[in-house]
């Protein structure tokens, strides 16, 4: 029972690794939609990230792209909105 606690932990420990280190990678608008997107649970719709950022539709647009590729956020379209969730292995 013990090993699978300590277990949990490493596993727990190393994401939170990988987490820090892609932000490494990340240009500074990447950086900050990636933060507006994990303070809102995770997953937002991309028109709500335009709405509260000072960047354009296709500057967020294509930081999205960027970060999608990455395979740091998947895009899925919701209504006539895209809506941005963090993949599992990046969230807290």
């Amino acid at each position: 029972m013990l090993s699978l606690l300590i277990a949990g932990v490493l596993v727990l420990l190393r994401s939170r690794e990988d987490i820090d280190s892609v932000y490494e990678d990340l240009s500074e608008d990447e950086a900050e939609v990636l933060d507006m997107v994990r303070d809102n649970d995770n997953s937002m719709l991309q028109k709500d990230v335009v709405d509260e950022s000072e960047y354009s539709k296709a500057k967020i647009s294509s930081v999205i792209s960027g970060l999608e590729e990455k395979g740091i956020v998947k895009k899925s379209k919701e209504g006539r909105s895209n809506k941005i969730s963090i993949s599992r292995k990046y969230r807290y």
